[in-house]
């Protein structure tokens, strides 16, 4: 709603624009008091501007900031993780507390279940799986997973289903270390409705995170997109390799592929802490791409710097790389060290193929 008033008592006209952000539909542009529709998440301006007839205009704006509404995906009972518990005799609970994330994960299966990890140091020596509707959460940076996993192509933790399965659950508040040991961080594969947030994920040998709607790690589009996936407030640091004995290509801290309306937002992500010519980048696609409605926006993106004389020698010179994407909104975001490279991007049922703006982009 806004308000205007003219010395001369002229009639005024009125006309709401919006001037940033992404697709909103403004339902009585030509009113002082108009509705929105049709907002995801995400920034937007809207400009009101008056005129008197007489030549006499002016203007103002409004921000308007939408967020993903927060939801509680986990209602059911609490588990917990303690440097103090016992694998053998606790039973979960916060009296009698297991010792490893390993055994909560095998003993919790229950959908709406959370598992929590009270604040420590938990050495995992072996792969994790969180079973579907199951969350997990810490409390932040000190409850720290430290990983001795060593096994090549394969995550910390896996939450993984055969593709078109609704995951209802969320990660947050945890800190994983690979310890340059560890070949994934987490997987999330073939499963709708799950969110990362506020993790730390440091150190893994080749890829950080990986959200995809394929269960197979097969390049291609999948036979059901993963719908209601957030990747949000999360740091990731050097977990992006490139260059290693299992091939010479790019891999990325956060990869996602075969996803539909995925929010990527909030995020720090940085990979220049390896020699020149082994750093992957902070975003890249995972089997393939093929995402459908992507938006990447509010991050803070860092590369190591292109040095290279020519294209894949100790690198290339992008942040994110990305595949056979429709309907991509790449804005507010913060990056360094390279450039947007996109491929075989189309339109599809989106208005739009491709869309980056207002973002601020360094070398």
């Amino acid at each position: 709603t806004g308000t205007a008033t003219d010395s001369d008592g002229n009639p005024l006209t009125y006309a709401w624009s919006k001037t940033a952000g992404g697709a909103a539909t403004l339902v009585s542009p030509a009113a002082a008091t108009t509705q929105v529709t049709g907002l995801g998440a995400g920034t937007y301006t809207f400009t009101l501007t008056v005129g008197d007839g007489k030549g006499g205009v002016a203007s103002d704006s409004l921000k308007v900031v939408v967020q993903t509404a927060t939801v509680a995906l986990c209602t059911g009972a609490t588990y917990y993780v303690s440097t103090s518990g016992n694998d053998t005799s606790g039973t979960g609970s916060q009296a009698q507390p297991w010792a490893t994330l390993k055994k909560a994960t095998t003993a919790v299966t229950t959908a709406g279940a959370t598992i929590h990890v009270l604040a420590g140091t938990f050495t995992e020596t072996a792969a994790l799986t969180l079973a579907k509707g199951v969350c997990l959460q810490g409390e932040g940076d000190t409850s720290i997973l430290r990983s001795t996993v060593t096994t090549d192509w394969g995550p910390l933790l896996a939450a993984t289903s055969p593709v078109g399965t609704d995951g209802h659950q969320e990660i947050s508040h945890l800190k994983f270390d690979g310890q340059l040991k560890t070949f994934w961080g987490i997987e999330v594969a073939g499963r709708s409705n799950v969110s990362l947030h506020d993790l730390t994920v440091v150190d893994f040998k080749d890829r950080g995170v990986i959200m995809t709607g394929r269960d197979d790690n097969q390049e291609g589009a999948p036979a059901v997109y993963a719908k209601g996936l957030a990747f949000y407030n999360n740091t990731v640091l050097n977990s992006a390799a490139y260059n290693t004995p299992n091939g010479i290509y790019g891999r990325g801290g956060l990869n996602v592929g075969g996803t539909e309306g995925m929010l990527i937002y909030g995020n720090v992500i940085v990979q220049n802490q390896r020699p020149v010519g082994e750093n992957g980048w902070p975003i890249k696609y995972a089997n393939g791409g093929f995402n459908r409605g992507l938006k990447i926006y509010g991050n803070t993106l860092t590369k190591i710097p292109y040095t290279g004389s020519y294209p894949g020698e100790n690198g290339w010179d992008f942040v994110v790389e990305m595949f056979d994407d429709q309907g991509t909104e790449f804005y507010n975001n913060t990056v360094s060290g390279g450039g947007y490279d996109s491929n075989r991007q189309s339109k599809g049922t989106y208005p739009y193929s491709l869309w980056i703006h207002d973002n601020s982009f360094s070398i």
